[in-house]
Parts: structure tokens; C-alpha cells; sequence
């Protein structure tokens, strides 16, 4: 029985059934079980939430804001992470590199702040869309904190409220997890994808 494949399915089961946070750990154990997994079989099953999808490497040599300092340059050149990218989430690569740039080792919104919205809570989605997107699609992590987006922010040029977690919970193709300082935001696998293409179209004007 491949194991890793049921766990995958399971978490795309909790997900469809677009449950609470707080319930996805119980219902993920039960699908898991429905799946007909033993119990012997389930120590993969993380406390803090889903397998994550190992169709993209876990290290890639460029890291969302306030993650690992993993350098680029004894790992992939800064084309080489663009073209990843780009292949990973169908984007266009020249329109990936006219939103982001690469610095220090890690993918950073190249936009100013007048480009990324009319309100801060736009800016404030737009800029955990597309830090939330280089960390799935590079690196293959599935969420990223709000202390990682509010950096993000911070980095475009303006403080953020403390209405950002209240905004964040209203993204396209994700979800809230966790609570006060350790909130996160996750990718909902199946739902993430076309949302976060149209933001790019929509940052690039096309």
C-alpha cells in the first residue's frame, strides 16, 4: 500500500470538505482511516497539519521573507529559480520576474506599493498571495506565517494594521490556521493554482 499517496488523498478530502481549521486535524485522521490505512501506518501524519506535496523539492536555494538564509548560488542561479518557478505554477516567466526579484537568497515583491492595490487590505492580500506563492511553488512549502507577510509588507514600504489577519482570512485559495502570534496562512491545493495566476495577470496589466 502506498501510504504517501493515501495521506495526499486524504488531505485533498479534508480540504474539499472546506472544514474549520480547529477540525481538519480530526477529520484528516479519519479520512486517512476511511482510506483504509492501519494505524501502524499513520506516524507520517504531522500534528500541525498535512503531508505537504512532494512534487516540489523541499530545498531550492530561495526562501520567502523571514525563512532559512539558504544562499542561492551553490544551488540554482537566479534564471534557473525563475524558470522553476515558472514551470511550476504555468506563469509566464518574464511576467514572474516583472513582479518579483530575487535578493539575498530569497524571492521578494519587486512591486512598489502604489502597484499592489487601492486599499491596504488588497495590498495586504496580494503581497501573502505572492509570498505564499514562490514558498508552494519553489520551495514546496505550503504555508507561510503572518509574521512572514507582515515582513513582506514592511519591505514594500508601509506598516501594516493590525487588521492583516483579518485580511489574509479572505484570500482566494487558502486558508487560516493557527491563532494570534502563530497564525499562518495555507494553500488549499486544488484551489490555489488559478487564483494566484489571475493576481499575476492583474499585477502585470495583461
Amino acid at each position: 500500500m502506498d501510504v504517501t499517496q493515501v495521506l495526499k488523498e486524504a488531505w485533498v478530502a479534508v480540504e474539499a470538505a472546506e472544514l474549520p481549521p480547529e477540525m481538519q486535524q480530526v477529520a484528516f485522521g479519519a479520512a486517512v482511516a476511511l482510506l483504509g490505512v492501519p494505524r501502524s501506518a499513520q506516524r507520517q501524519e504531522a500534528p500541525a497539519g498535512p503531508p505537504i506535496d512532494d512534487r516540489k523539492p523541499e530545498q531550492s536555494g530561495v526562501v520567502p521573507t523571514g525563512q532559512s538564509e539558504t544562499p542561492v548560488d551553490d544551488l540554482l542561479s537566479e534564471d534557473e529559480l525563475f524558470a522553476k518557478f515558472a514551470s511550476e505554477s504555468s506563469v509566464d516567466e518574464e511576467d514572474l520576474r516583472r513582479v518579483y526579484i530575487v535578493k539575498e537568497g530569497r524571492f521578494r515583491v519587486g512591486l512598489a506599493k502604489r502597484a499592489l492595490g487601492d486599499t491596504e487590505a488588497a495590498r495586504n492580500r496580494n503581497v501573502a498571495a505572492l509570498m505564499l506563492g514562490a514558498a508552494w511553488h519553489v520551495l514546496g512549502q505550503q504555508q507561510i506565517s503572518l509574521v512572514d507577510v507582515r515582513e513582506a509588507v514592511k519591505a514594500v514600504g508601509y506598516e501594516p494594521s493590525r487588521n492583516l489577519g483579518k485580511h489574509v482570512e479572505t484570500m482566494s485559495g487558502v486558508v487560516a490556521v493557527g491563532s494570534r502570534s502563530d497564525k499562518a496562512v495555507r494553500v488549499q491545493t486544488s484551489k490555489f493554482d488559478e487564483p494566484f495566476k489571475a493576481l499575476i495577470l492583474e499585477l502585470t496589466g495583461e
